[in-house]
């Protein structure tokens, strides 16, 4: 737990221009165009490779809970939005909203009712 503002280490050089935070799940937008994410990925909120990411021990976490989270510690670039220049971040409780510059709308996360988002009559989807 962190009870005081301090700077992300892993995002110094990144030159910010906005973030949002979810229930367990935060989101970073650079100048280029990119998101980093960080946080609780068991839901896909954070759109990376479940498999990629850390799954904690029963006795890192909470001794007496069964651990199903699966967490990224330190913010890093969703690599399958290569391509895609983001210029806004969205994060819900247990999903993220992303809008491209050419206008398209990501959702991923939590819910099937978030998987799918339109567009200018087009549907751009996030896996």
């Amino acid at each position: 737990d962190q009870h005081t503002p301090r700077v992300i280490e892993s995002l110094r050089g990144v030159r910010a221009v906005a973030a949002s935070g979810g229930l367990n799940h935060s989101l970073v937008l650079s100048a280029a165009g990119e998101v980093y994410s960080f946080g609780a990925g068991d839901g896909g909120q954070i759109g990376h490779d479940p498999d990629s990411l850390f799954v904690p021990s029963r006795d890192w976490h909470q001794p007496q809970q069964e651990v199903t989270e699966r967490l990224q510690l330190t913010p890093r670039v969703i690599d399958s939005l290569q391509g895609v220049r983001v210029v806004a971040v969205a994060a819900g409780a247990y999903h993220s909203l992303l809008l491209s510059e050419a206008q398209h709308v990501y959702s991923f996360g939590g819910g099937g009712a978030t998987r799918r988002s339109s567009s200018r009559g087009r549907t751009s989807r996030f896996t």
